[in-house]
């Protein structure tokens, strides 16, 4: 998905003439980051995050934690979708300064959790889409993280770090296929895979943590997914690329 959504790069920093010689990759996940399968063959790239899921070189740790790797060492350092994780931006950006060589990159991969929005008069107010995001954004404030933070929010955390030459971009990703646009369509098909399971992985286990009741969590998400595949509102979500560098 952040293939099409990238037009098929890999990262909006200058990664190609960069040639990092070594990588830290902040949330990896699965460890099926593109970065991953290409890499310049010299390159050192290391995944971190809680879970050891990674067929990648990994190390396990919380990224909220004092980093233990040397300073100046990362040429490039990638974050993406740990809004849900840090309780601490200006701490977590503070130490990618601390630990990224100087004219080493970082790139904070981001999502909005504020609202889902649309371009007509499909979305009904109270819908179970604004339920599920309600009861998530909810239990996150809660256990202590920021999912009301934007765009400009996250530039500023970097710029307060030290960072420059903060560049911004933002994506409209559809929930389903309802656009008339070919490659905004596909961009949906493919949320619409990571849907399928992705409303109750991202949100079941947040939203009971935060209070929920099992029965209503597993009813908003049964019905987000049913409606998903209906395809009858017109609804999106912000995606944002912040890249910036250090002096």
């Amino acid at each position: 998905m952040y293939l099409e959504m990238l037009s098929g790069r890999l990262t909006l920093t200058p990664y190609e003439t960069l040639h990092p010689r070594r990588v830290l990759d902040c949330g990896t996940g699965t460890g099926m980051n593109p970065l991953y399968r290409h890499v310049h063959p010299d390159t050192e790239v290391l995944g971190v995050d809680l879970v050891p899921i990674q067929p990648v070189r990994f190390e396990v740790d919380d990224l909220e934690l004092e980093w233990l790797f040397p300073e100046n060492h990362f040429d490039f350092i990638h974050s993406r979708d740990l809004v849900t994780a840090i309780k601490d931006w200006p701490r977590y950006f503070a130490h990618m300064y601390k630990h990224l060589s100087s004219g080493g990159y970082v790139e904070i991969s981001e999502h909005s959790l504020d609202t889902f929005r649309t371009p007509d008069s499909t979305h009904p107010p109270n819908s179970c889409y604004t339920q599920w995001l309600t009861a998530l954004t909810n239990s996150l404030t809660q256990l202590g993280a920021h999912p009301s933070l934007t765009l400009r929010d996250y530039s500023r955390l970097l710029r307060d770090a030290g960072f420059v030459d903060i560049e911004e971009y933002e994506f409209q990703v559809p929930v389903g296929t309802w656009p008339r646009d070919r490659g905004a369509k596909r961009l949906g098909g493919l949320f619409v895979e990571n849907a399928k399971t992705g409303f109750e992985a991202y949100g079941k286990n947040l939203m009971l943590r935060g209070g929920g009741e099992e029965g209503e969590v597993e009813r908003v998400i049964r019905e987000c997914g049913e409606e998903m595949r209906r395809g009858r509102w017109h609804v999106y979500y912000l995606h944002w690329h912040i890249v910036a560098r250090k002096p």
